[in-house]
């Protein structure tokens, strides 16, 4: 329902006529008698503008106009509607959008708009990457607009927004809310990866990995010995114990992140002279 609302100060005893007329026609719209105030004119038309004008009248019927510091005033609201289209990578979201208006044409200039994305938290994500706002990069369209917001988590959850702007407004059905995951990426390095004797002729593999950035998480862990390699695969923990080693040998060990695209190579290796640990290198 759409209206302009009158608050008339310094009220003396009597009653006021509200006159509303439609600029644009030239029609008397609204005249109504009115004994207090604050007081609000329905059913008018939206986007419309409106000349109007307030007299009052006093106990002997004397009309005196009322001063009004501007006698035209436009209603503004209406019905919007915003059609949008997603995209998504490992590190950006991509939003497109049409937008209707039921009840006005011819607005888009006076249209314009704002976009952002909040993380949501996931297992295994830090605090710095928690529930942060980025904002996106709009481009105008004769429809409607498009926006991009990068720098973004793979495989994160976002809560994404577009909201409307007209005339310094922002109208509660010009809004778009959806939630939206990025698509998986490489897994991040693994760290502290560590070798460490449990008895004879055994070592235990351990290492710690901050995001996988992906599903599936698995991990896959290799050792290269002079005489064949061993291997353990599908664990849900980095951690491995391998058997029946040779003395004085040295092994080299590699931890893979096994996911539903494949296997990622950390970026990690280890040297272990059994039972000494020799020294530590990476492995590209």
């Amino acid at each position: 329902m759409f209206g302009l609302k009158f608050d008339i100060t310094n009220k003396g005893n009597g009653n006021y006529n509200i006159t509303v007329v439609d600029k644009v026609r030239g029609q008397e719209i609204k005249k109504e008698a009115v004994g207090q105030t604050p007081h609000e004119v329905t059913h008018l038309k939206p986007c419309t503008e409106y000349e109007h004008k307030v007299v009052f009248i006093d106990s002997h019927g004397t009309e005196t106009p009322c001063s009004i510091p501007e006698n035209k005033a436009t209603t503004t609201e209406m019905s919007f509607r915003l059609n949008v289209k997603n995209t998504t990578d490992s590190t950006s979201i991509n939003l497109s959008w049409t937008t209707e208006t039921k009840n006005c044409r011819n607005i888009s200039n006076n249209l314009s708009y704002s976009c952002k994305c909040n993380s949501r938290e996931r297992p295994g994500q830090t605090k710095h990457h928690k529930n942060t706002p980025v904002a996106g990069t709009f481009t105008a369209q004769p429809d409607g607009g498009s926006c991009r917001i990068d720098g973004l988590k793979p495989y994160t959850d976002y809560k994404c927004q577009v909201q409307t702007k007209y005339k310094g407004r922002f109208p509660h059905d010009g809004r778009y809310e959806g939630t939206l995951k990025t698509e998986p990426g490489v897994p991040a390095d693994i760290e502290n990866l560590e070798a460490t004797p449990q008895e004879h002729n055994v070592i235990k593999v351990t290492c710690k990995n901050t995001d996988f950035n992906g599903p599936d998480r698995r991990y896959r862990a290799r050792l290269d010995p002079p005489d064949g390699s061993k291997e353990i695969t599908n664990t849900k923990k980095c951690e491995f114990e391998f058997k029946d080693l040779s003395y004085l040998t040295t092994y080299s060990v590699e931890i893979m992140i096994k996911r539903s695209l494949g296997f990622w190579s950390s970026s990690s290796s280890l040297l272990w002279l059994c039972f000494f640990l020799s020294t530590k290198r990476f492995a590209f």
